[in-house]
């Protein structure tokens, strides 16, 4: 029977997008490619691959697991699977030489924004505080609660990550342009405003994350998205 498989390494990223999967009932396999060899003498299975393997492995002893991921989206690519962020997206993932930000960037108001695409289109942006730092994973697991939230002002204290709908509609195009000409399906993609008002784009996440606080205030959710993007999908196949 085909399958939806996720290629990772992080189960704490992948269990938000299990859940949903089970929620519509959607068969699916984890592959977990922290270490392991693949026969490539034989033919993949049949049914839907969605890649989500992270640059940031090696913080997780995981550091070879990005080659054995290319390898094996050659693999399934060779065979005409189908597959959401395939080589060329983790090749992105991997390398943003030309990307790299090598100046600070004065912005007037301490947050950056991310703007998230499924299925290669706009889904929503988020807001992000950076007032106390740039740590921008919006994962549950990224996240320290109220550990350094002072007692008395939880009531008061902005949302780190807060969904926004004043975008750009022509900057929202660019990116969607941007994402079909590299073949990635799923992004977060984060962008900056300096002090004149100019857009720096610097970073492109293939491996995206959604923030489960700022999903439930605003009543749009990512992972359940893509969840039915891949479900769809699968029933194409089985259409075929």
């Amino acid at each position: 029977m085909s399958k939806i498989y996720i290629i990772h390494e992080n189960d704490d990223w992948t269990r938000h997008l299990i859940k949903r999967l089970d929620e519509l009932s959607l068969p699916f396999e984890a592959w977990h490619l922290d270490k392991g060899i693949v026969d490539l003498t034989t033919e993949p299975p049949e049914g839907v691959f969605y890649n989500r393997m992270s640059a940031s492995s090696h913080t997780r002893d995981h550091r070879y697991a990005p080659e054995l991921t290319s390898g094996i989206l050659a693999w399934l690519e060779f065979h005409e699977r189908t597959v959401f962020n395939g080589s060329r997206a983790l090749s992105l993932e991997l390398s943003k030489i030309i990307t790299l930000i090598q100046e600070y960037i004065q912005s007037p108001e301490s947050f950056i924004t991310r703007v998230e695409f499924i299925g290669g289109k706009y889904f929503y942006a988020v807001r992000v505080d950076t007032s106390e730092g740039f740590q921008l994973c919006p994962a549950d697991s990224c996240q320290i609660g109220d550990l350094f939230c002072p007692v008395g002002e939880e009531s008061e204290a902005k949302p780190k990550f807060e969904i926004i709908e004043d975008v750009d509609p022509s900057l929202i195009e660019r990116y969607e342009a941007f994402l079909q000409a590299n073949k990635i399906d799923v992004a977060g993609i984060e962008f900056i405003r300096d002090q004149n008002d100019k857009i720096y784009t610097y970073d492109v996440n293939t491996n995206t994350n959604y923030n489960s606080e700022a999903e439930e205030k605003a009543g749009k959710y990512g992972m359940l998205e893509l969840a039915k993007l891949l479900g769809k999908a699968l029933a194409d196949i089985h259409k075929c």
